[in-house]
């Protein structure tokens, strides 16, 4: 079983749709897997753009699924893991999630969440490797 770095996430609230981190958040997925830990430092900034637009709801209404967003998220970010590596830590951190004794989310909700991922977390990957790269080729220019 993978674990958190905290029993809670600290964070607020930027308009409707982003989260600011207050603190530094970390998941540690289960070691039989082989990922390193992935970590948002404070202030990081989540506009849950990663997850599906139908399960979008679901996931700002109830932020119990924020233990799965968040390292989702700063993947999604940094890119510096494969997609489908990602997307199976979002399924680890929700499972690893629903088993914290204040969370319990049920199997259906981890389910739709999951399956919104899978099926549509390639177009904000897209994205933002366009970003990433624009980005880089400015840093070269200079």
């Amino acid at each position: 079983m993978g674990k958190f770095s905290s029993k809670y996430i600290y964070f607020r609230a930027i308009g409707n749709q982003k989260i600011q981190l207050t603190e530094d958040f970390t998941y540690y997925p289960d070691k039989k897997y082989g990922y390193k830990p992935v970590t948002a430092k404070k202030d990081f900034i989540s506009d849950l753009m990663s997850v599906t637009w139908y399960v979008r709801p679901i996931v700002t209404k109830f932020s119990d699924m924020l233990w799965a967003v968040i390292p989702h998220d700063i993947i999604f970010e940094l890119q510096d893991r494969p997609l489908k590596e990602a997307t199976h830590i979002f399924k680890l951190a929700l499972e690893d999630a629903s088993k914290l004794e204040h969370l319990k989310i049920p199997w259906i909700k981890r389910t739709l969440a999951y399956s919104g991922v899978w099926i549509g977390s390639w177009v904000p990957w897209k994205k933002q490797a366009k970003i990433l790269k624009k980005m880089l080729k400015k840093k070269e220019a200079k």
